[in-house]
């Protein structure tokens, strides 16, 4: 998001060598610790849901336990039939796995020994591409779980449910991402970027 806003002020004064204002300077400068910060959270959300994922917590995530009741010679056995994982579970589970492994990814090249040993386009592939990559899976892992929800209670009270809010800004964030990757966008900042502005370009006093 942060990004995204730097990109909003390139085009909107047409130069690179205007400061940023201090809000949005300390946001982009504390952009590693932010990303460490959501890795130790999605880290202790994956190891509690390894922890208690059962049907009897997420019985959404499973089919019905099957319970078969065999009377032979007047003796009583119960069979309890494995529970498998919906379509529903697996997904959420697939996705959350590869948006934590992708965000594995993202902290290990933030380690100075490891990104020092990287280009600049090394490095910038990973923390861009990697990062949007990341954003997809955990937005997809949140939609697989609320869509159905959604559907069964509705719009009007899904529109104040806790994953809609979660879903916001990360939706914004890839949206203003795929606008910038526009070449009339995206040619217009490399040029910025490069020193080359407009003429139109407001340039600090």
């Amino acid at each position: 998001m942060p990004s995204n806003f730097a990109c909003i002020f390139q085009l909107a004064y047409g130069t690179r060598d205007r400061r940023f204002s201090k809000w949005l300077d300390r946001w982009l400068l504390s952009r590693k610790q932010l990303g460490l910060l959501a890795f130790v959270i999605a880290l202790g959300h994956c190891i509690i849901t390894i922890i208690l994922v059962s049907p009897a917590y997420y019985s959404s995530w499973f089919h019905p336990i099957e319970v078969l009741v065999l009377t032979v010679h007047n003796q009583t056995q119960i069979v309890v039939g494995s529970s498998l994982m919906t379509a529903k579970g697996e997904l959420a589970s697939l996705l959350g796995i590869l948006a934590l492994l992708c965000m594995s990814i993202l902290t290990i090249t933030s380690i100075p020994a490891i990104s020092n040993r990287l280009n600049w386009r090394e490095w910038r592939f990973v923390q861009s591409k990697v990062g949007t990559v990341t954003l997809l899976f955990a937005i997809g892992h949140v939609l697989i779980m609320a869509i159905p929800y959604w559907i069964r209670v509705g719009l009007a009270q899904s529109l104040f449910g806790l994953d809609l809010l979660c879903l916001f800004f990360p939706i914004i964030t890839i949206v203003l991402k795929f606008i910038f990757w526009l070449p009339c966008f995206s040619r217009l900042l490399y040029r910025i970027r490069r020193g080359q502005a407009p003429q139109n370009a407001i340039l600090p006093d």
